[in-house]
């Protein structure tokens, strides 16, 4: 058996918690190292998986990690990305690539350049009955597909938070949950070229919008539906519904079904699990800096969500028009 893969994280907030939890469940991953400008939260992560700490990037030796993630701020994230791909260690960043989809091109080819790997850390790819939906949708087993509609929602106090700071985030919800959605969209239905944003009223007081709906159309006709928000629980137990002339499906929090034309519900699955679904993606990590395996979410995915996104807020701004995306 080979030894576990070194990973070194760089941001130790909350969802690098995640990933100290995927490592300590698995035989063939341990965390060596933790960035993070805090010293005293990186030394108390670092003391809780036996790693060493580093308050920068460049003080991170290559040779110490087989690759690192990225999960700060999405502000953040190229100029770390690329420091930590010019000392040659791959890299898996956290969603969004960058901000805009201008920089996360500049990334993406700065790791072409370089010939390091890089990947964008999305999960709602690796849930099963997700990917059971996009290649029954393939295979048209859902004959027509006449729309899809997926719901982020729930109560959060965003004030304070970094995710409504622009300056960090780079937008609202949008961008946070919203770089979620589009993604799953475009696997689940296939290239998103047009988009339309309204945005709700700003409940919290925010400098960014905390609800919004944006509406999709892929390059076949398609229309999806997306409904974000920081402030109200719409009590969704779905994530996403895809309705097609054969077939409708519902995946939900804690079970998934499918209804063929005639016939009854089925259950398809056991709803989506959070550390699963990013342990999917790490995964996908390991087997491209190992065996130059390509993951489920290629950088031209990656680039194209935030093309949707930067096409999103130009919509918003625009007062709610169908905006292209320039991919």
């Amino acid at each position: 058996m080979s030894r576990p893969f070194r990973l070194g994280l760089v941001g130790v907030g909350a969802i690098a918690q995640a990933y100290l939890q995927l490592a300590d469940r698995s035989e063939d991953l341990c965390v060596a190292a933790v960035v993070d400008v805090d010293r005293g939260r990186r030394e108390q992560a670092a003391d809780a998986c036996g790693a060493r700490a580093f308050a920068t990037v460049e003080d991170l030796a290559a040779g110490l990690v087989d690759g690192v993630v990225v999960a700060t701020p999405p502000a953040t994230h190229v100029a770390l990305a690329s420091r930590a791909l010019a000392a040659g260690m791959p890299v898996l960043c956290e969603k969004p690539l960058a901000t805009t989809a201008a920089d996360a091109r500049t990334l993406v080819g700065e790791a072409a350049r370089l010939g390091v790997p890089l990947q964008m850390a999305t999960k709602y790819r690796y849930v099963d009955e997700v990917v059971a939906v996009r290649d029954r949708v393939r295979e048209g087993g859902f004959g027509a597909v006449l729309g899809a509609v997926n719901t982020f929602s729930g109560r959060v106090e965003a004030a304070g938070r970094w995710s409504s700071d622009p300056a960090q985030s780079g937008g609202g919800v949008i961008i946070d949950n919203g770089t979620h959605a589009v993604d799953l969209l475009a696997f689940v239905l296939g290239p998103i070229t047009e988009v339309l944003t309204v945005e709700g009223p700003r409940v919290q007081l925010l400098d960014v919008e905390d609800t919004a709906i944006v509406m999709v159309r892929t390059a076949e006709g398609t229309i999806g539906e997306v409904h974000l928000t920081w402030s109200a629980d719409l009590r969704a137990e779905d994530f996403l519904v895809v309705r097609g002339t054969e077939a409708i499906a519902e995946l939900g929090w804690k079970r998934s079904r499918l209804c063929t034309r005639g016939g009854d519900w089925i259950p398809i699955g056991d709803g989506y699990r959070k550390l699963d679904a990013m342990g999917g993606a790490l995964q996908d990590f390991v087997r491209l800096v190992r065996d130059g395996v390509e993951p489920r979410v290629r950088l031209a995915e990656a680039v194209a969500d935030a093309a949707v996104i930067d096409a999103a807020y130009e919509s918003m701004r625009s007062g709610g028009t169908w905006t292209k995306v320039a991919v």
